[in-house]
């Protein structure tokens, strides 16, 4: 799971750099290498190994084969045939994240179920133009959303926060609730909670 700190401090940096090379290894998509080099150069960070030796690797590719094989493919953005892109698969990784961030918190912290959450979602995605890329992205149905967070995301997730911060839920206050619950449509909100 893509789990990006915002913090400068060097244990945010470290959390930022392992889950972008969870991803890397889980997907081999070059992208995720591009950003932790980006997260470190924003912070004035050195990057770690792993990012240096994807660029090193790349560009000793593109020099030893004297400027005849793209930087493109080079550090492997050219995906083979039949292949999505890399950029669309991250994504699309990257909009799933998002949605599973949001059901998180709507069961977790807010304690609605799954099917409300799903649906809640699902008519936020549809109130928003929330796509911004130039990739075109199938939506999701509702069962999706819930069978994605039900099967994979849900455990990776409270692992994960209870790990950074097992007194999260006690953060998510009135106030944050009350202004998270105002980025869904109101038709959405279960009748509980509008």
């Amino acid at each position: 799971m893509l789990f990006i700190h915002p913090g400068n401090d060097p244990l945010s940096i470290s959390l930022t750099m392992e889950a972008l090379e969870q991803r890397h290894l889980e997907t081999n998509n070059p992208i995720y290498s591009m950003l932790a080099f980006n997260h470190c150069f924003e912070r004035s960070a050195t990057p770690p190994a792993w990012v240096m030796k994807v660029v090193a690797l790349s560009f000793h590719d593109y020099i030893t084969n004297c400027g005849k094989r793209t930087l493109d493919e080079s550090f492997q953005l050219k995906p083979g045939r039949g292949q999505d892109k890399r950029m669309t698969m991250f994504l699309l990784d990257e909009r799933n994240e998002i949605i599973m961030r949001e059901m998180f918190k709507l069961v977790e912290y807010i304690g609605v179920s799954m099917e409300q959450a799903a649906h809640m979602v699902s008519e936020k995605l549809k109130a928003a133009d929330w796509n911004k890329t130039l990739v075109e992205m199938k939506e999701l149905s509702e069962g999706t959303i819930r069978d994605m967070f039900r099967k994979s995301y849900r455990m990776q997730m409270k692992a994960q926060v209870e790990e950074l911060d097992p007194d999260y839920a006690d953060h998510f206050n009135e106030e944050k609730r009350t202004a998270f619950l105002t980025t869904f449509p109101a038709h959405s909100l279960p009748t509980g909670l509008k």
